[in-house]
């Protein structure tokens, strides 16, 4: 007679063995059934590809130009910002020393200094105040006293006092140039302007110069002035390095070409992000909005195709290489199943082997009991006679009580935690209830705008906030900002911040000035380092003006006749570091424009 544990390992293993080779064949008949099909498949989206591509050839070459050409002129406009923040800086400087006391020390120090029409008492009290702008002008970034083809700055004061950062007299009877027409432009703008090319009186030399008035108590002093050297400007231009651009045209405020090769069909290019061609080259434009400046980018199509042409190749490699792995790929998966089937079945032997003897004989009375604990009695005893067999059942009898045991405590420990599990799922849902009662809901309502808000936390609460209010009759705020983290923390950092922006917003403040003083309370006590991003903007209903600032946040994006993001100065966001300084930006929205 056959004991059961040898007629259940018999069982198990037959079966497991007629599993695994049913299992691997059709496995293995299926991958060779789909291998051709993958092939041809993979062959037949590679040509389509490579017809696609050749479509849109000239298509990917105008969004290769436009996007050249977003990429140098951010790097154009940086360069003429970098010259105006130089401007502004020591125009702040000498705005702060106005009011001082003259230093008499000056006075034994003549270099970097000269006198229109001679010295005077007033030239006198004037260097005496301000002589001490020479050394600030030598520590302006980029600014190389002993080469000042590169870059010039210098002072020109209303009572004829000229100053700069070198280490020569410029003379006690300089030439006036208070007549040169930067300065009557600086003087008549009353603020910081652009020149288009003038040749300097002094240098001889074509520039583009930064004029900065100073105002001293509604008074004009003087300009400052950053002079770029046009050929620098120039060859910054071409040192651009990007596949095919082989020429840069620069045009004045009035259109006018001031240097750059000639030749070429600029003026047909209308609109800043078209693209044309002619015949062996094509032309993108660019319009720098700090200096009213266009810079027309000239392309070798040939250059360009040849770069667009390496795409096909590579599909071409690309689709090779896919073909060459499928049949790798194929054989080796054949070969792994196969093993692993092998080794599936080593182990099924063993697990059956082991199931097989942990059967027993006399099993019908803990059959029983397990019957009744599956339906829900746990108070489950058994009798002395299976708990002390030495065999299998009693083995299993004694795991079934201890796990019968084991069961009622874990049921227990599962309905507390189930208990608390809701209790917090409550607490939760009424955090996430008030900070959603704490967003704008009950916008604005105006026949001259519309306001839209959605939000939705990664978890039941998060950082994410925003804020809408009317200001007063005229001017409408708006911001949108997201703390760094998810859940409760960044739900209570959040509503500090919507609290912060709702009363510095009332106040009538600019988007700068909020954002400094919502900075500076998030500022205090946060042991954390918890940060927040934010943009914020004010609206005048009347004049569609949206001035704005950005602290971190992603640029908005304006959608109206055009859709482009809305131009921001990076700047860290709120909660990093106090007495940062955020910046002002304006522009006028048009009648159906969204941001």
């Amino acid at each position: 007679m056959k004991s059961i544990s040898v007629k259940v390992r018999k069982t198990l293993m037959t079966s497991l063995i007629m599993v695994i080779a049913l299992l691997t064949v059709i496995a293995v008949s299926f991958i060779y059934i789909q291998k051709n099909e993958f092939i041809e498949l993979n062959k037949k989206s590679a040509a389509e590809l490579e017809n696609f591509t050749d479509n849109v050839m000239y298509e990917n070459i105008r969004q290769y130009a436009r996007d050249i050409t977003t990429a140098c002129g951010s790097i154009v406009e940086n360069n003429y910002e970098k010259n105006s923040s130089k401007g502004d800086s020591v125009a702040d400087y000498l705005l702060s020393i106005y009011g001082n006391e003259p230093d008499e020390a000056q006075g034994g120090n003549l270099n970097g200094a000269g006198f229109i029409g001679g010295i005077t008492e007033e030239k006198r009290e004037d260097f005496y105040r301000l002589g001490s702008v020479r050394d600030y002008i030598k520590t302006v970034p980029g600014y190389n006293s002993d080469n000042l083809d590169t870059l010039d700055i210098f002072v020109v004061t209303e009572s004829g006092v000229v100053f700069d950062g070198t280490d020569s007299f410029l003379g006690e009877d300089y030439g006036d140039l208070r007549n040169d027409s930067w300065y009557i432009l600086g003087k008549e703008a009353m603020e910081p302007v652009w020149t288009d090319v003038i040749v300097g009186s002094v240098t001889s030399q074509e520039n583009i110069d930064y004029v900065v008035p100073l105002i001293y108590e509604n008074e004009f002093k003087g300009v400052v002035v950053v002079s770029a050297p046009l050929i620098e400007i120039y060859n910054t231009l071409l040192n651009i390095d990007f596949e095919g651009v082989i020429d840069v045209v620069l045009t004045d405020s009035k259109g006018e070409r001031v240097i750059g090769g000639e030749g070429y069909a600029i003026y047909d290019v209308e609109n800043e992000g078209d693209v044309i061609f002619n015949r062996e080259y094509c032309i993108s434009r660019y319009d720098v909005k700090a200096a009213e400046n266009t810079v027309y980018f000239i392309f070798d199509v040939s250059k360009v195709l040849s770069a667009v042409n390496v795409v096909q190749t590579e599909i071409n490699n690309m689709n090779n290489s896919i073909n060459s792995s499928t049949l790798r790929f194929i054989m080796t998966a054949v070969f792994v199943f196969i093993c692993i089937a092998v080794v599936f079945a080593v182990i099924a032997a063993v697990y059956s082997k082991r199931t097989a003897a942990n059967m027993v004989n006399p099993i019908l009375e803990l059959c029983r009991k397990v019957e009744a604990f599956g339906k829900g009695n746990m108070d489950i005893e058994l009798s002395d006679e299976i708990l002390k067999s030495d065999d299998e059942v009693g083995l299993l009898a004694q795991k079934f009580s201890v796990m019968s045991n084991d069961m009622k405590d874990y049921l227990n420990k599962i309905t507390k935690i189930t208990a608390d599990q809701e209790r917090f799922k409550t607490e939760m849902e009424a955090a996430a209830n008030i900070q959603l009662s704490l967003m704008s809901r009950d916008f604005p309502k105006s026949k001259e705008y519309s306001v839209f808000a959605f939000m939705k936390a990664a978890r039941s609460v998060g950082g994410d906030l925003y804020a809408v209010f009317k200001i007063n009759d005229e001017n409408l705020l708006v911001s949108v900002a997201d703390v760094a983290g998810k859940g409760i923390p960044a739900s209570l950092f959040s509503v500090r911040t919507k609290v912060y922006i709702q009363v510095y917003g009332e106040m009538g403040l600019k988007p700068s000035e909020i954002l400094e003083r919502v900075n500076e309370r998030l500022c205090q006590n946060n042991d954390e380092m918890v940060f927040v991003t934010a943009f914020l903007g004010i609206l005048n209903i009347r004049t569609g003006l949206f001035s704005y600032s950005n602290a971190g946040h992603n640029k908005p994006v304006v959608i109206g006749e055009s859709t482009h993001w809305l131009n921001s100065v990076n700047s860290l966001p709120l909660g990093c570091m106090e007495g940062i300084k955020y910046k002002d930006e304006f522009i006028n929205l048009n009648k159906h424009d969204s941001v």
